[in-house]
């Protein structure tokens, strides 16, 4: 079954460490069939390698209002180019460390939404975490 894989990088997990592998080796997880994708979307302070931010992303327009609707137009053209990708590559994986924390308030329906959106498209959804250990966390701050 095709997967989208969805890593959520709580904090100081190696998470940059993860997308940085992923965007040197984009090639080698093609050839196995995964695809770690680019997308073009224009947020405040977010590099490219952070491919799942479209997912939780926050906007905001030239007078400083939340564009709720420019939200949902990325989320929609990055679901959409998700299910294009499914026609070539068994897996997708999108990252991004702001998706553990945004789901908890800001975006408390997206794992419904793209339960939702797996069901449409035919394919699985799989949340990838590392958690670190409070002591760890706390002598790497």
């Amino acid at each position: 079954m095709k997967t989208l894989y969805v890593h959520i990088g709580t904090k100081k997990t190696g998470t940059a460490s993860i997308q940085r592998f992923c965007m040197a080796n984009q090639k080698q997880l093609e050839e196995k069939g995964y695809c770690y994708p680019v997308f073009s979307f224009d947020y405040y302070r977010v590099m490219e390698k952070r491919n799942g931010h479209f997912l939780v992303g926050s906007l905001w327009d030239g007078e400083g209002n939340h564009d709720r609707e420019k939200e949902q137009k990325y989320f929609r053209e990055g679901m959409n180019r998700v299910k294009d990708l499914f026609q070539e590559f068994d897996g997708v994986i999108l990252s991004d460390e702001q998706i553990w924390k945004n789901t908890y308030e800001e975006r408390a329906g997206l794992w419904e939404e793209l339960k939702e959106e797996g069901k449409k498209g035919g394919f699985a959804v799989k949340i990838i975490v590392y958690i670190r250990r409070q002591d760890y966390y706390v002598s790497s701050l």
